[in-house]
């Protein structure tokens, strides 16, 4: 059994809350159509159903702008930091050896 609390330290309350901040620096240089979706997906909660009926377009382009805005996303963290790059790719490479 933990005894520790499940509530963040303040140190960890600040990197996550850097994090956050980070991440939405980054939605920010999305293209606006890729951008559109992430927002109200993730910040405004909405279901892709209702995300496609406030943007007129169908429940399928929602999907494949959320998968191509992820993408983006995935590329900028790893142009700002090729670390987390290397270690994201340590990881996969020792899921797929089995290590």
């Amino acid at each position: 059994m933990s005894t520790r609390s499940e509530e963040p330290t303040p140190e960890e309350h600040f990197v996550l809350s850097e994090e956050k901040r980070e991440l939405q620096s980054l939605v920010d240089f999305l293209p606006d159509k890729y951008r559109d979706v992430v927002v109200l997906y993730h910040y405004k909660r909405l279901s892709y159903r209702e995300i496609s009926e406030i943007l007129g377009i169908e429940v399928k382009s929602v999907e494949t702008r959320m998968s191509r805005a992820k993408k983006m996303l995935r590329d900028l963290i790893r142009k700002e930091d090729p670390v987390h790059d290397e270690l994201a790719h340590r990881r996969a490479v020792e899921r797929v050896s089995g290590k």
